[in-house]
């Protein structure tokens, strides 16, 4: 069976020239296809990079993670659908020194149907989003021992970022580049600890920073300059080296924006998720200290469309919430070993039909098959039940 979908890469692209496909035929495919993609970088073994036309992608696994019992070092998981409108991201770390990012995106064209075409129609689009950013030292989320050195500094950041455009591509105002409806959503948090014994000339120093921050913004012809009443910067300074972690939880609760098209225009939806950690720890002497991260927007973004005209629909657009399910380590466990379950007996049966195959049929035997066969299909004609033979 061939599959439902087959990515785009390099080596597929390689396989189409040479097999004569002209180089204007692939861009003009891949211009037109709808596409979702995920992406992952940090640990090579956990990292991942996927484009899929007309289906969703899927990466990593979802969790969930909670920085006070899990013992990994890194996790990612992304998912995209633009039928679904639906953007999933998340990245987990500890160690002393690391960046890493998760990202998810579609690019998605739907059209206004079910009308007469060139009408005016508003498309409304409604949106949520909600995550978590969480930074700090190890030993503040409750899974490593504190052991702080008497010199050192540790810089810890989880963030994320939203971007989603809305491009009408049949108006006669469209503008590459230039979408008619944008929001953009920025969210961190971040911790920075320093301690510094000096050198007895008074230069000795113990400073610890927390922040967070959230900017949510759409513009829209209805409305081009909202900004969301949640928007807003927090810090504190503490006299004092401490292992310390910051957590700030983000939901904007439901949105929305609206502009004006005509039914049968093309509606190019393009949005892009992206979850990302810093880690930056030093110590002269020993060990440096431990931090830890989490940027955990796994349940976002989800996006509805709705027009002020009834009986409207949308191509290649399907309302609801995109499950997006990957199996854990043991439903993986449990599979394999239904697959080798299968195997097994799939191989048992291929020997059992092989031991009990038939003996070559000599002439005589036939015609005596021949006969038994022909007794019971008169038997059956006459109403009563045929004789099965076993010879």
């Amino acid at each position: 069976m061939l599959p439902k979908y087959v990515p785009i890469t390099r080596r597929t692209i390689s396989v189409l020239v040479y097999a004569g496909l002209p180089l204007w035929a692939i861009a003009v495919s891949a211009t037109a296809a709808n596409t979702n993609s995920v992406l992952a970088y940090g640990d090579p073994l956990l990292s991942f990079d996927t484009t899929v036309v007309d289906a969703p992608a899927v990466g990593g696994s979802s969790g969930p993670i909670n920085l006070g019992h899990w013992s990994g070092t890194e996790a990612h998981f992304a998912a995209a659908s633009g039928e679904f409108l639906t953007l999933r991201s998340m990245v987990a770390g500890r160690g002393s020194d690391s960046q890493v990012q998760t990202q998810s995106s579609f690019d998605w064209t739907t059209k206004a149907m079910g009308g007469t075409v060139g009408d005016p129609l508003t498309v409304t689009m409604t949106f949520r989003i909600d995550g978590t950013n969480q930074a700090g030292f190890t030993a503040a989320f409750g899974s490593g021992p504190i052991g702080l050195a008497g010199d050192y500094s540790l810089t810890g950041r989880a963030s994320s970022m939203l971007r989603f455009d809305v491009y009408d591509l049949d108006s006669p105002d469209y503008e590459g580049g230039a979408p008619v409806a944008r929001v953009d959503f920025l969210s961190a948090a971040q911790v920075e600890s320093r301690l510094y014994p000096g050198t007895g000339n008074g230069d000795a120093f113990a400073n610890t920073h927390i922040s967070h921050e959230v900017q949510l913004r759409t513009q829209d012809p209805s409305n081009p300059a909202w900004a969301w009443s949640g928007n807003g910067f927090d810090a504190q300074s503490l006299p004092d080296a401490l292992p310390i972690k910051q957590v700030y939880d983000v939901d904007t609760g439901l949105f929305s924006l609206s502009f004006d098209t005509l039914v049968g225009n093309r509606i190019n939806l393009q949005g892009w998720l992206e979850t990302s950690l810093y880690c930056s720890s030093y110590a002269p002497v020993g060990n440096a200290p431990s931090c830890a991260g989490l940027s955990d927007f796994s349940h976002t973004f989800d996006a509805e469309i709705s027009t002020n005209v009834a009986g409207i629909t949308f191509s290649n657009y399907s309302p609801g919430v995109f499950a997006a399910a990957v199996p854990e380590p043991a439903t993986w466990a449990m599979l394999l070993a239904g697959l080798f379950g299968v195997m097994v007996q799939v191989r048992r049966q291929r020997g059992a039909r092989a031991w009990r195959s038939p003996r070559p049929v000599s002439p005589g035997r036939f015609l005596t098959l021949v006969m038994v066969k022909g007794a019971g299909m008169a038997s059956n004609d006459a109403g009563t039940k045929p004789t099965r033979s076993h010879i």
